[in-house]
């Protein structure tokens, strides 16, 4: 259990300059796709690295993982540019 915890760590701190760069672009653009899926690779590279095996009830954790730091980084973009 704690290496999928670590792992979901790295997925969001992985994530999140992924979510500031698709903050930044439009909307299903080339860029959106490709900083929205870009971690994938990475994280299965991470996931076969670690020895964390590919069962169905660990899927919501790097799920929510995923999206925290994709939400994250996209707040930390607006945060930038509302105080300059």
């Amino acid at each position: 259990m704690s290496h999928n915890l670590e792992l979901a760590g790295l997925v969001v701190l992985l994530n999140m300059p992924l979510g500031y760069l698709r903050a930044g672009v439009k909307k299903f653009s080339v860029r959106w796709f490709i900083a929205v899926h870009a971690a994938i690779p990475l994280v299965a590279l991470l996931r076969f690295a670690m020895g964390v095996d590919w069962r169905l009830v660990t899927l919501p954790l790097f799920v929510a993982a995923y999206a925290l730091g994709h939400f994250l980084g996209g707040e930390y973009r607006g945060w930038r540019k509302r105080t300059g």
